[in-house]
């Protein structure tokens, strides 16, 4: 391999949206772009809570309550860049205490 290889930043959208379809019943989260905020009738707190909790149960870190606030948590994207967030720490944590 000439020039080294690039590492690419795994995203996490498609399990975001499965996740969003489950919690809400409703499939159009398949198909919304992932910049369009997502807080409307069909993702309201309560949902959004049960979909916070399933983000750290499967991906097995806490999120902080600092980050758990509307503008946050408004589109598919901004969900995406947490859990990227979360895992970068989490991996850092990890490779310190080796």
């Amino acid at each position: 391999m000439s020039g080294g290889a690039k590492l690419k930043k795994k995203n996490y959208i498609n399990q975001i949206r499965e996740l969003l379809v489950m919690i809400t019943d409703n499939e159009d989260f398949f198909s919304i772009p992932t910049n369009v905020n997502i807080l409307y009738s069909g993702f309201d707190s309560m949902k959004a809570v049960r979909l916070i909790m399933a983000l750290e149960q499967k991906y097995r870190f806490q999120i902080d309550a600092d980050d758990f606030v509307p503008s946050k948590i408004n589109t598919i994207d901004n969900i995406n860049e947490i859990i990227l967030h979360y895992i970068y720490k989490m991996n850092l944590e990890e490779n310190n205490s080796d």
